[in-house]
């Protein structure tokens, strides 16, 4: 992490060097060594710019996101509520419509064969049930198109975010 760089080069580096004069360059001496060992002290600066630069850079960022967010749910909260009415749609015919029209068709055949109803009634019950399985495949349909948006809309965010 940068912000986290620039806290640990806040301190010191330790700096060593060395000299070995191995030949009589003329001036008449011997063969010298020397060796050089240097600490830099911060008295005042702690990398405290650095620091507060990464910081800035840290909050920029994090607005960036914020921002790009609230355009992302902007963008897509048309999408996401079909896609959200649609899945209640399909949860309401799947769980409470379909069962009863079954329920329903059970109970009229069982009547018309007991001689209780006339074929009229089991046929608008077998009518109601079909007529019903049709809605629930027209709200998977809506589902399934609304999926299909919101999946084509997040690549094709994905692809422009990659060109620019």
């Amino acid at each position: 992490c940068f912000l986290e760089r620039q806290r640990i080069d806040s301190l010191p580096n330790l700096q060593a060097g060395a000299l070995l004069n191995w030949r009589d360059n003329g001036i008449g001496g011997a063969p010298d060594v020397g060796v050089q060992v240097s600490i830099p002290v911060a008295i005042r600066n702690w990398n405290q710019g650095n620091i507060e630069d990464a910081l800035n850079q840290l909050s920029a960022r994090n607005s960036e996101l914020s921002i790009l967010e609230i355009e992302l749910r902007q963008r897509y909260a048309e999408v996401f509520r079909q896609y959200r009415d649609a899945a209640a749609e399909v949860a309401r015919y799947r769980d409470r419509i379909l069962p009863r029209a079954e329920q329903a068709l059970t109970l009229a055949r069982d009547a018309y064969a007991a001689g209780e109803t006339g074929f009229v009634t089991l046929l608008t019950s077998l009518r109601t049930l079909t007529q019903s399985q049709l809605d629930y495949l027209r709200s998977l349909e809506k589902l399934r198109a609304a999926e299909a948006e919101l999946q084509g809309n997040l690549i094709s965010s994905r692809l422009q975010g990659r060109q620019e």
